[in-house]
């Protein structure tokens, strides 16, 4: 894990810079109860320059359709994602098959969904967010699957839309 940690809550780091690969365990068991591969704790605005973070996302998804116990209750607070007006396929937060997720107080703007929920979901949260450029939130392409699951539970709080092309909810 890689913790990133001021001394005072007023500092701030001035840039983090990867050079190269930043590469997650494939079994999230090794984090422990840490909970985090990357914290960045008792820093504000901190812009992440170059290289590559891969979360090691496979592992985690081969565990969670073998009907494995799958950690659950994550919140994202404070992020900010921002891509290309013009960068198609590239959703800022993507949420599948979770429960217990909470994004907060956070600036999302790409060339798709700011925020896209896809099948499987229950109990999600989303408040106090910037969302734009982009699609807007969307709950959509569900039930490409035989027996996909599917949403409930979604609350959707204070967010302030600019310059995207769908504020509704729903896609096809």
């Amino acid at each position: 894990m890689h913790t990133l940690m001021a001394k005072h809550a007023r500092e701030r780091l001035l840039l983090y810079a990867l050079m190269g690969l930043s590469l997650a365990t494939s079994d999230y068991n090794m984090i422990g109860n840490a909970g985090n591969w990357i914290k960045f704790d008792k820093v504000t605005g901190v812009p992440i320059d170059g290289g590559t973070f891969d979360g090691q996302g496979a592992g985690i998804w081969a565990c969670k359709t073998s009907g494995k116990n799958f950690p659950k209750g994550i919140t994202l607070q404070g992020v900010k994602v921002l891509a290309p007006r013009n960068s198609p396929n590239t959703d800022g937060i993507h949420v599948k098959l979770s429960s217990g997720v909470s994004i907060m107080n956070s600036h999302i703007g790409t060339g798709d969904d700011c925020i896209s929920i896809g099948p499987g979901n229950s109990n999600l949260w989303i408040e106090d967010i910037a969302c734009g450029p982009g699609h807007g939130i969307s709950i959509g392409s569900l039930g490409w699957k035989l027996q996909e699951p599917g949403v409930q539970n979604v609350t959707i709080k204070t967010v302030t839309f600019t310059g995207t092309t769908n504020e509704n909810l729903g896609k096809a």
